[in-house]
């Protein structure tokens, strides 16, 4: 996957704010939103989302390869897979 490219694609959508993260084995981000709108997309590892969709809870596993799009405000929480995750994020303020 061209780390470039698609860091060049989000700017052209309007994403301000683009960085890689790199995620600890079995790191734990509880529940929290934001006020804009993020893009996940999983570069290598595993990650476990688990948020709330029209009143619905989600709970999907994502591994490389995968795009997640988390609406603003909206509740969600995650954990990384037993070797980590490595991932581009992607923020539209």
């Amino acid at each position: 996957m061209d780390e470039q490219k698609i860091i060049d694609n989000f700017k052209s959508e309007g994403y301000q704010k683009i960085y890689i993260w790199d995620a600890e084995p079995g790191e734990i981000d509880e529940e929290h939103q934001h006020d804009f709108d993020t893009c996940l997309i999983i570069l290598k590892g595993k990650i476990n989302i688990t948020s709330l969709i029209d009143a619905v809870v989600t709970n999907t596993a994502h591994q490389a390869g995968a795009h997640i799009f988390i609406e603003k405000n909206n509740p969600h929480s995650a954990k990384v897979g037993p070797d980590g995750c490595r991932y581009l994020v992607a923020e539209k303020h």
